[in-house]
């Protein structure tokens, strides 16, 4: 299973739009913890948010054991915020999704760009397929200008 971090890069977060795309999914914070709650059964969900009540200014969070299904929730989610996702294990590592950060801001050229793949995606179904293990579609070739591309990677990086 891999999770999934939503961070914000440099602006905060867009904490309203955040709100109406987790009530759109049909998720809602809770009066106390950080695990989101899944209105339609009441239950605790495995995504853990930082606070969203009134006076919030920015957003975190975390989903554990993404899957598939979640695609949607994470790929709006991400495009409406303007989040960074990041996945653990990668690749890919770093995704942005609908366009919302360029390349030359989420690329550290310090690393290798097979240690740090970076995927664009415009859609949850490309999202769905990189995550799925068809990065390699959707990778970021900003960083080869500065390491070479695959033909250059280690053997067990290509």
């Amino acid at each position: 299973m891999t999770t999934l971090t939503f961070t914000a890069l440099e602006a905060p977060a867009d904490v309203p739009a955040v709100r109406e795309v987790l009530a759109a999914h049909g998720l809602a914070a809770p009066e106390h913890g950080p695990l989101l709650v899944d209105e339609r059964s009441g239950a605790p969900s495995s995504f853990e948010a930082s606070f969203l009540g009134p006076g919030a200014t920015t957003f975190y969070g975390t989903l554990f054991h993404a899957s598939p299904a979640d695609a949607e929730l994470v790929y709006d989610l991400a495009a409406a915020g303007g989040l960074l996702v990041t996945a653990t294990p990668g690749p890919p590592h770093i995704i942005v999704c609908g366009r919302t950060h360029d390349a030359v801001d989420v690329t550290d050229e310090s690393v290798p760009p097979w240690l740090e793949i970076i995927c664009f995606v415009d859609s949850p179904a490309e999202l769905r397929d990189a995550l799925g293990g068809g990065w390699r579609r959707h990778r970021s070739p900003f960083a080869d200008r500065y390491w070479g591309g695959p033909e250059k990677w280690p053997e067990e990086h290509r």
